[in-house]
């Protein structure tokens, strides 16, 4: 009797710890249920394998942070992504270093729900944010180059609070647009760490100011 008592005190105590919900430094929390109304943020590169999940990445950890999970949902994929390919080593490496473990990631096909689900879009680069916007018109008020939407922050273009980040500011977006000059996110594929350290590093720089932005325009 004595020994079945012990088995039966141990599986209440693994019931007790798995039920209690676990958050690991560095580690994004896939398990979310997102409000309804919450505001999806899409990242999309080429392969989604290097730049897309770092971004991805990045900007779940800071959510992660101020605890606004139930507030943001953030996915990314890749214009001709090999599906369920993993993130690159040296993405994987790049993102270890800054404390985030992208183990999880898995290629995924960018399509039209994908498109139409999410209230903000970014890309890396002019030729990925022109050819969404050419294969997806309905969706191109939503589409935004990483870099520009950071400038036009920085420079206080927008006339008016974004709401769910659904659109641009009074004025038009193409025409504030035209009058910025930023760099893209290039593809560090095929290149040395170094390459992919600094595209990380331009991609938080600009996702903080980003996040800095969304978190104040979308209260709790």
């Amino acid at each position: 009797m004595g020994e079945k008592m012990d088995i039966i005190e141990q599986e209440q105590s693994q019931e007790q710890t798995v039920s209690v919900p676990q958050k690991e430094v560095g580690k994004v929390n896939l398990l979310v249920n997102y409000a309804d109304d919450a505001t999806r943020i899409l990242f999309v590169c080429t392969g989604n394998t290097c730049r897309s999940p770092m971004a991805e990445a990045i900007m779940k950890h800071m959510i992660q942070k101020d605890d606004r999970e139930q507030d943001f949902e953030v996915l990314s994929a890749g214009i001709m992504a090999q599906v369920g390919e993993g993130a690159s080593n040296l993405a994987w490496q790049t993102m270890s270093e800054m404390g985030l473990d992208i183990s999880w990631h898995r290629a995924r096909q960018l399509g039209v729900y994908m498109m139409q689900d999410a209230h903000l879009i970014f890309t890396m680069t002019r030729a990925h944010k022109e050819m969404l916007s050419y294969q997806y018109p309905d969706c191109a008020g939503k589409i935004w180059l990483i870099t520009e939407y950071a400038e036009v922050i920085k420079r206080g273009l927008f006339d008016q609070v974004l709401q769910k980040g659904t659109g641009a500011a009074d004025g038009g977006k193409a025409e504030q647009e035209k009058e910025l000059s930023v760099p893209e996110i290039s593809d560090p594929y095929g290149y040395d760490i170094a390459t992919y350290q600094q595209c990380a590093y331009q991609l938080q720089e600009n996702l903080t100011m980003i996040w800095d932005f969304l978190k104040g325009v979308r209260k709790e």
